[in-house]
């Protein structure tokens, strides 16, 4: 498996020096996937190397080409290092039906939750028949916001590393990096797989 793999530097939250721009250019232009691993300098010797052996990896995807993309990737990495695998959806709370002035509202929003879950389990079922990982695991994590329910999981898991995905843009040929992706990035606790999808030039070549 080829993979870059970085160390970040700086702390706090969503702040853009938890990436550094080295590791975000990095991030934005090279073609294989990319380990962030954000060093704890207060837990460490200066200069002392930490092994990276992840034994939990979860993989975040919404259904999108990217984050199916991202899901092989840390697939590939469960296999190499005999890790266990979760798949993950986050599914969006139903917004603007729970209203006093809607017949029926809470029923209403009670049909569009199961509806999303459904549909959600269903996808992640088919995706992890077609990964060659034994016992693949799934999850559903409801939240207001993809991201917060990416990292809220990361905790409920106890995953030690989460995936994400980027899409390439054959235009401007470099990674755009979502809003989704950019927040797990910057407040992940854990090292982040970013994966993205191959241009066809990239397919090909």
């Amino acid at each position: 498996m080829d993979l870059a793999v970085l160390a970040t530097h700086g702390r706090g939250g969503l702040e853009r020096a938890w990436l550094g721009s080295v590791a975000d250019a990095v991030v934005r232009h090279v073609r294989l996937p990319v380990l962030l691993v954000r060093p704890e300098d207060d837990r460490r010797e200066a200069g002392e190397a930490e092994e990276i052996v992840p034994r939990h990896i979860l993989a975040a995807t919404g259904g999108s080409a990217a984050g199916d993309a991202s899901v092989r990737e840390a697939a590939r990495l469960a296999r190499l290092m005999d890790a266990r695998l979760t798949l993950l959806r986050v599914v969006s709370f139903p917004a603007g039906l729970a209203s006093p002035y809607i017949p029926h509202a809470a029923e209403m929003d009670r049909e569009v939750a199961e509806s999303r879950e459904e549909e959600a389990r269903q996808a992640l079922a088919t995706l992890a028949g077609e990964l060659e990982v034994p016992a693949v695991e799934t999850k559903i994590e409801w939240a207001y916001h993809p991201a917060r329910g990416i990292l809220e999981a990361v905790e409920e898991v106890g995953a030690d590393l989460v995936a994400v995905g980027t899409h390439r843009s054959s235009r401007v040929a470099r990674a755009v990096l979502g809003s989704v992706a950019d927040k797990v990035v910057r407040a992940s606790p854990v090292p982040v797989l970013v994966g993205h999808v191959r241009t066809e030039e990239e397919s090909a070549a």
